[in-house]
């Protein structure tokens, strides 16, 4: 009966080592995400920090804060350009006293009331006329029908002067 009792033992024991390397793992598990919350926790204090210290001492930074403090400027500048062509894609006038976005045609804003100068609505793409291609011209040598764009004449070689979109000639 020996040799049972030790298999026995052996088995309760490797369980209980099983189920301790388990509480374990749970443990660390549980511990890394108090770890995680209070890295995010310490990162937005630091960036309240950050932010304080910006709006404080954006035009005295001294230091290596200066060119942070400019980085943060000139990022700043590149938002508010994106936003304006944001604006201009869409189609929607900023007011120029409040900011706030215009209903094409508003003749004034309706956070502030301040008039606005409306904006002429622009004509749909598929309503728009279509470019004049450039016509074909003849040779002046042989008559052939010369594509636009070629400087040579295809049947005669004769070198050709073609007038350019403005009306100028092109050499």
């Amino acid at each position: 009966m020996g040799f049972l009792d030790d298999i026995s033992r052996t088995i309760t024991d490797a369980s209980q080592g099983a189920l301790q390397k388990g509480k374990d793992f749970a443990d660390t598990a549980k511990y890394n995400s108090l770890i995680a919350d209070e890295e995010r926790q310490l990162a937005n204090l630091y960036q309240q920090i950050g932010r304080m210290y910006f709006e404080e001492n954006m035009d005295s930074a001294t230091g290596n804060y200066v060119n942070l403090v400019e980085g943060v400027k000139a990022a700043n500048g590149r938002i508010a350009d994106y936003r304006q062509r944001i604006q201009v894609l869409k189609g929607n006038p900023r007011c120029t006293n409040c900011g706030s976005e215009l209903p094409s045609g508003s003749a004034f804003c309706a956070v502030c009331g301040n008039r606005v100068m409306p904006m002429p609505m622009p004509m749909p793409m598929h309503m728009q006329p279509e470019p004049m291609a450039p016509m074909p011209i003849s040779c002046p040598e042989c008559g052939a029908m010369i594509p636009p764009g070629n400087r040579f004449c295809t049947s005669c070689g004769q070198s050709i002067d073609q007038p350019m979109g403005n009306g100028m000639m092109q050499f």
